[in-house]
């Protein structure tokens, strides 16, 4: 039996099985995770050759010839293609893409069930897939096939060019209209098989805004993800892998975010835990890390940053009322999979973050916004911040990680605790 997927980009009107570090997209009916098995012996295991070539792991794709404007059509379409090459770069995987033959335009392109991929502009309606799906209020969507067993048959990737303004210039930093190459690379991670993530900054993150924003260029997140599902043998036995579960009182956490970051605090890898608490993170470096677990915004909150429901409709449900969990010390293995239990408190947090203030000089004018902060390499002397209505007037610490980074606390506000950021 062949089941459809459907998997929206990120919301910009802000109006049972194992998780694996990634959250994985699954079949629909089997909850088998979804990937392209193009390599493994046995016609059984082949996709359409119209979408792949049997044998290999080349995935192909179709690209309709008119993009999404009249004057900007060949920048366009080579966003799409610098969306793959990106995928593709990535050291230790076997993943590769086939450009196949360009389609004529059309006002619904999306049949994933037709054996072939691909890629174009809604532009005269929002209704697809024969009408019965609508794009409103998404950046574009990704609706594959597969067989029970979580293999892809194909994949078709539509832009929403019915209600937004798209452009292609990465130094266009005031551009009002959205980065095509990075919504892009948000659906080429649905094709192969990743869902949403429980991080604003990961390419594959459910909400998105205008301009070059924090999504763009592929995170530790989504290049796990690639070495796990499609990596080279060599390259994932110099990984580890680390599996636990979430607990409180004894039971397991369903919908609980778990994050790993090295020493410095970079990120390494997050997900989401599945039925009983469980959790694995993949291909992580080996070394000695710190985990983390924290709960999502609940599915009723009036301000939030990432609620269970924008990672999928499983995790609607998702268990919010406990205590997030200091850092704590784990090591990954080369080649070996540690295990590392986390047992959380039950109890609602002291507050939930539900803005951040967007990085400006000291002094100047700033926004708040659901949205991730972006700091690009040499810029100086920012103030950001967080807002909550709960915040603490005393007594709490804003960090920030990572490498290249410098920061000194600055002062609080009735709204914010802030820092000057200076690398």
């Amino acid at each position: 039996m062949i089941a459809l997927a459907l998997l929206a980009a990120a919301f910009v009107f802000f109006t049972a099985s194992l998780a694996h570090a990634f959250v994985s997209a699954t079949d629909v009916q089997t909850g088998a995770p979804l990937r392209w098995r193009l390599a493994e012996p046995g016609p059984a295991t082949h996709a359409p050759t119209a979408a792949a070539t049997p044998g290999t792991n080349v995935i192909r794709f179709h690209l309709a010839t008119d993009g999404f404007s009249t004057t900007n059509t060949a920048n366009e379409l080579n966003a799409v293609r610098a969306a793959f090459g990106q995928w593709q770069s990535i050291p230790g995987t076997a993943l590769r893409f086939e450009e196949a033959v360009p389609i004529p335009p059309a006002p619904d392109l999306m049949d994933p069930t037709d054996g072939t991929n691909v890629i174009y502009w809604a532009k005269t309606s929002d209704l697809v897939a024969g009408g019965t799906i609508s794009l409103r209020g998404t950046l574009g969507l990704t609706l594959t096939s597969s067989r029970a067993d979580g293999t892809l048959l194909g994949a078709d990737i539509v832009l929403n060019g019915f209600e937004r303004q798209w452009f292609t210039d990465f130094n266009d930093r005031q551009n009002p209209g959205f980065f095509a190459e990075t919504t892009l690379l948000h659906e080429i991670g649905h094709l192969l098989g990743l869902d949403h993530l429980p991080l604003g900054g990961a390419t594959m993150a459910p909400t998105g805004g205008t301009g070059v924003d924090a999504r763009h260029g592929l995170s530790a997140d989504e290049i796990a993800f690639a070495r796990a599902a499609y990596g080279d043998a060599s390259v994932l036995a110099r990984l580890g892998h680390l599996a636990g579960r979430v607990l409180m009182d004894g039971a397991g956490v369903f919908g609980a975010a778990v994050g790993v970051e090295d020493a410095a605090g970079n990120l390494l890898g997050a997900t989401i835990t599945g039925a009983g608490g469980s959790f694995v993170l993949n291909a992580l470096p080996p070394g000695d890390h710190q985990l983390r677990v924290w709960p999502l915004d609940p599915a009723e909150a009036a301000q939030w940053l990432i609620r269970g429901a924008d990672l999928g409709d499983p995790y609607y449900r998702a268990t919010t009322e406990f205590l997030p969990t200091a850092n704590q010390p784990i090591t990954v293995s080369q080649s070996r999979t540690n295990t590392h239990d986390v047992t959380v408190t039950s109890g609602r947090p002291a507050f939930r973050i539900a803005y951040l203030r967007q990085p400006a000089p000291n002094g100047e004018a700033s926004t708040l916004s659901p949205l991730p902060a972006v700091l690009s390499p040499g810029q100086s002397n920012l103030l950001i911040g967080v807002y909550s209505p709960d915040l603490p007037r005393s007594g709490a610490t804003l960090r920030i990680t990572g490498d290249g980074v410098s920061h000194s606390l600055t002062y609080p506000q009735p709204w914010s605790i802030s820092a000057a950021v200076c690398s």
